[in-house]
């Protein structure tokens, strides 16, 4: 036995070594592989005008995939665009699916410990907030307590929620975000300055909401690598490839042929970057030791080497040991996990609960009905059934609730919401369980009573109401589209902040693993609970 495991435990090294011995080369050789495939993959968002978007043929287009271009073309590689989110860019390029991101990545001394990001910086902008005119926000200390429309991973959140206290309504994507604000189903959308400012100029849509407030959080942008490969050949090569871009303009020419003004940040650049030495040669120039001097550089964020909320002893204990679940060191992720575990919990225990009450009624009604109510409960029942419930609550949440919000001042409640269509849709298939096994019972049975029909009705539906039953539990991830802040939403966050993924997933594991053995317990002692009481009752 003892045999076995020591083999068991030295294969599991084997395999663990093996695994990071060829993530390392693939790490190293990243500019060779570029140029074996003949192709440059860069990630670029497709939801930021005019720096990444999508136009009518569903083309990647705007000023990244321009610059991206411009590196495949010096390359002399053929061009892969992708488009990635705020909450998941960072791991696209740690996992390698991209070689590069040029995303609208803010940096900040947080994310230079997550990913490669690289120097120079190529654009600055600050943070501001979309409002309607009749807004009563007249400077950011008005926000305490207001319901504030984000994006799920901007760098800004974790601060306006902490130092703003605002009541934070979290979307995926900026559509989802645009249709809440303007549904009134949050007070403002605060989101990256340019941003705004180019949705204002684009969309009449726009024309009556306003940005009054001066923008804050101002910081640069950096293109990334994956952190491995920020001092690696692949790293440097385009490090300097955008120091070319702003001595010659390059960078200039590009974000002016899209409609916007380079007098500021692009022209300090350009200058600085252009400065010459007395002795010949430019003043901002790499170093023998490949950096670059600091007065080129934002002298802060080059001398940021720890992000404040590691310091924690046990934290740096854990990341040492292997384990970064920052949810242990980190109060912000903390206090999101648990909320996203509480209301995950609760979703799920209200959808089974709700789909069992739900689906035994109208499977009772259908299997003992007669002909004209069978035929309304089965339209009813086919059109909750073959609707997704992603666009159940794309319906309510946008369509409906919008409505209501704009047209009788009702807001609807996300969760509820949420909780409401998980139980209709599970308990639409729980009738067609209950009604069937109902149906073949009586026909065994014709004269008995229904209390008496029960427990051999349960007996036959039982395994399909499980089965159901633990499918809506898995479903329930889907109602951060309607910005319920579960515990896939929390999870996002989590990982677009500090980086770790392959805990993060593997603690989803965990907890979905242990949820769904909970709500098995449930249902096999409701089971009993219910044959008790039809057994008294009989």
């Amino acid at each position: 036995m003892h045999y076995q495991r020591a083999i068991i435990s030295l294969t599991g090294w084997l395999i663990f070594l093996l695994i990071n011995t060829s993530t390392a080369w693939a790490e190293s050789s990243r500019l060779e592989l570029i140029q074996q495939r003949g192709k440059l993959i860069v990630g670029v968002k497709a939801d930021y005008q005019p720096w990444g978007m999508m136009n009518a043929s569903g083309r990647l287009i705007g000023i990244e995939p321009d610059l991206a271009r411009n590196l495949a073309h010096q390359l002399g590689v053929k061009l892969q665009l992708v488009a990635v989110t705020s909450s998941n860019r960072l791991q696209k390029v740690e996992s390698g699916a991209v070689d590069l991101l040029l995303a609208t990545l803010s940096d900040t001394p947080a994310r230079r410990q997550l990913s490669g990001l690289l120097e120079p910086n190529y654009y600055s902008s600050g943070v501001n907030i979309l409002l309607p005119r009749q807004s009563a926000i007249t400077s950011w200390d008005s926000l305490r307590g207001r319901q504030i429309c984000l994006s799920n991973g901007a760098f800004f959140n974790r601060t306006l929620i902490q130092r703003h206290l605002i009541n934070p309504v979290i979307f995926k994507g900026t559509r989802d975000t645009l249709l809440a604000l303007e549904a009134g189903r949050c007070e403002g959308w605060v989101y990256d300055d340019v941003a705004l400012q180019r949705l204002k100029q684009d969309d009449p849509r726009w024309q009556n909401y306003y940005l009054p407030l001066s923008p804050i959080m101002v910081q640069p942008w950096a293109a990334a690598v994956s952190r491995a490969e920020r001092n690696s050949s692949w790293g440097l090569l385009v490090s300097d490839i955008m120091i070319d871009w702003h001595r010659n303009g390059e960078l200039s020419n590009i974000v002016a042929a899209w409609g916007l003004s380079t007098d500021g940040y692009l022209l300090q650049q350009q200058q600085l970057w252009n400065q010459a030495l007395t002795r010949g040669g430019y003043l901002c120039s790499r170093q023998a030791d490949g950096t670059l001097p600091l007065a080129c550089i934002d002298r802060k964020l080059a001398l940021a080497t720890n992000h404040t909320d590691l310091q924690a002893r046990f934290g740096v204990m854990l990341r040492n040991l292997g384990l970064d679940f920052p949810p242990l060191y980190d109060e912000f992720s903390l206090s999101s996990l648990l909320e996203g575990l509480a209301l995950t919990l609760g979703i799920s225990l209200t959808a089974m609960l709700g789909g069992l009450v739900f689906g035994t009624l109208i499977g009772t009604l259908h299997g003992r009905g007669n002909r004209p109510t069978r035929i309304v409960l089965n339209m009813i029942n086919a059109t909750l059934r073959m609707t997704p419930p992603i666009l159940s609550l794309y319906l309510i949440f946008f369509g409906i609730g919008s409505w209501a919000a704009l047209q009788l001042g009702v807001t609807f409640n996300a969760l509820i919401i949420a909780c409401i269509v998980f139980s209709l849709y599970a308990g639409a298939s729980n009738a067609v369980i209950f009604s069937v096994a109902l149906q073949t019972v009586t026909q065994t049975q014709p004269d008995a009573s229904l209390r008496q029909l029960l427990p051999e009705t349960l007996d036959r539906a039982w395994s399909g109401l499980m089965a159901n039953s633990v499918n809506i539990v898995k479903a329930v991830g889907i109602a951060s589209t309607i910005a319920v802040p579960e515990i896939i939403s929390a999870a996002n966050s989590i990982i677009s902040e500090h980086g770790t993924t392959s805990v993060i997933m593997n603690f989803l594991v965990l907890f979905y693993f242990g949820l769904i053995t909970l709500m098995l317990w449930l249902l096999k002692h409701t089971k009993g609970w219910v044959r008790r009481w039809a057994h008294k009752s009989n």
